[in-house]
């Protein structure tokens, strides 16, 4: 195994940690380069030396962008095993001492990357445990935008030393009865806790014996998008019984998801996860459900389709909202292809609205408060306004009330249903939107730009104040006739 490295080529400078130092090495080609040296045991025996051997050997061939790399060790009186240099520090001392203000999309972020990396090592054979996972042996660089493990062949270190009980430690290490990958993904679940609600799991942490309960107060972690979810994880994280634990594998693919939803982005679903409860309503190319899905309640769009040109004008919805970051239109949480016998079927999550659509609100028979309509009728206009103002600017085609619909105690106002927008940059040829809320200028020219939705909302406005439907027993041609004539 050639991983010694020559004293002489190795110089010493700042410690920067517990027994590490930031170092300068002086490679075989004659270029440096910084790395930290971890102090190991500065009085070994000969067994200590056969330990680290396992380690090191080992360790040798990982590579992953998440795990600190291992570039050798070397032996005067000290035993020193070389690591990759992080510039930016600890996990630790970003969330707790450096002043700055979190981005919730960046923590959940690092967590991911967290929980990628062990999950690469958990899967290795054999198999590596970090065995000490906490938010000091994860350290950042490339300006805080990369997470990675340090610290982490320590399954094969059992006999060389003692560890201290942890407020990380699971309940099956407090009582010394093993370790094991589930046992790493409990300590996970101190970490995420940790990270999300930014604070120190250590103060006021006191050892009590055999039955101490490491798991913190849940109700810690901050309120943000999707602070529900990752509670969520973190309690399947915490479950007393080992077996019960997910894989960090798992953990991983939901880190995920949440990273690309608060990103804007989606992600493929795997369908035999969605609990499909009752239909809410008829969209532009299928039903709507009601359904369960990671742990909280969904829409869910089916959508069969049977030619090339639906299927585009499907995947053109579902690329649209995943660019797409307003509080006033509706979110894209994933997309999933259904393998049906029935036929070529798609589904779209997004974001559950309890209250329905506007349309049903409005035409409900209730009595309106005109601050309240109008409060709405803010909301729309912010919504469509972020879209025209989009580079490039996006047109929803299909502005009416039943495509907005509302939530938290019918205060908020979402526009949905997407399966007709298009880019200004290329003009439509056919005649699209509800008749009823058509822009003249689309029979004429059948071209359709801004001020077409800005028609159509027109005719939203007068709906709602009015609480009456637009052309109410009118057929196609008495409302062509009115709009082009009138």
């Amino acid at each position: 195994m050639d991983s010694f490295v020559d004293f002489k080529n190795l110089t010493l400078e700042e410690i920067i940690g517990r027994g590490v130092y930031k170092a300068t090495w002086k490679k075989p080609n004659g270029s440096t380069m910084t790395i930290a040296a971890k102090l190991y045991y500065d009085d070994y025996n000969q067994e200590c030396w056969a330990q680290v051997y396992r380690m090191v050997r080992d360790f040798l061939d990982v590579s992953h962008e998440n795990i600190t790399k291992f570039y050798g060790f070397y032996n005067p009186k000290e035993l020193f095993v070389l690591w990759e240099y992080a510039e930016n520090g600890s996990l630790y001392d970003y969330i707790h001492n450096s002043g700055r203000t979190h981005s919730f999309e960046l923590l959940t972020n690092y967590m991911y990357q967290c929980a990628k990396g062990l999950a690469y090592l958990h899967g290795r054979q054999p198999q590596i445990l970090q065995r000490k996972l906490r938010t000091s042996k994860l350290l950042l660089s490339k300006n805080y935008s990369l997470l990675k493990i340090c610290d982490a062949p320590h399954s094969h270190m059992k006999s060389i030393y003692i560890r201290r009980i942890s407020p990380y430690d699971a309940p099956e290490v407090i009582t010394r009865s093993g370790y094991d990958e589930n046992s790493e993904t409990f300590s996970f679940g101190i970490v995420l806790w940790e990270v999300m609600a930014q604070k120190d799991p250590f103060v006021n942490w006191r050892y009590k014996g055999p039955h101490t309960d490491n798991r913190q107060d849940i109700n810690e972690i901050k309120n943000f998008e999707t602070s529900a979810q990752i509670k969520q994880l973190i309690e399947l994280c915490w479950k007393w019984e080992q077996s019960e634990r997910p894989l960090m594998k798992s953990l991983e693919d939901k880190l995920f998801n949440l990273t690309l939803y608060m990103k804007g982005m989606y992600s493929n679903v795997d369908s035999s996860a969605i609990e499909l409860k009752k239909v809410l309503g008829q969209g532009s190319f299928g039903k709507v459900f009601e359904a369960f899905w990671s742990g909280m309640t969904v829409a869910v769009k089916r959508i069969s389709y049977d030619d090339e040109k639906c299927k585009q004008v499907i995947d053109k919805e579902a690329r649209f909202l995943s660019t797409v970051r307003h509080d006033n239109i509706i979110k894209l949480y994933g997309i999933s292809h259904d393998t049906s016998p029935l036929g070529k079927r798609m589904l779209l999550l997004m974001e559950y609205a309890e209250n329905g659509s506007l349309e049903a609100y409005i035409h409900s028979g209730r009595d309106f408060a005109y601050e309240d309509l109008l409060n709405l009728m803010r909301q729309c206009v912010k919504g469509l306004a972020y879209l025209h103002g989009s580079q490039p600017s996006i047109m929803h085609r299909d502005v009416k009330t039943a495509n907005m619909v509302l939530t938290d105690d019918y205060s908020i106002l979402k526009i949905c249903d997407f399966g007709l927008v298009k880019s200004v940059a290329s003009k439509n040829t056919e005649l699209i939107g509800s008749i009823p809320y058509r822009a003249p200028e689309i029979y004429n020219t059948k071209e359709y730009d801004e001020k077409c939705d800005v028609y159509s909302f027109g005719i939203v406005l007068w709906e709602v104040m009015s609480q009456k439907k637009p052309f109410e027993n009118c057929n196609i041609v008495n409302i062509m006739n009115q709009v082009l004539l009138q």
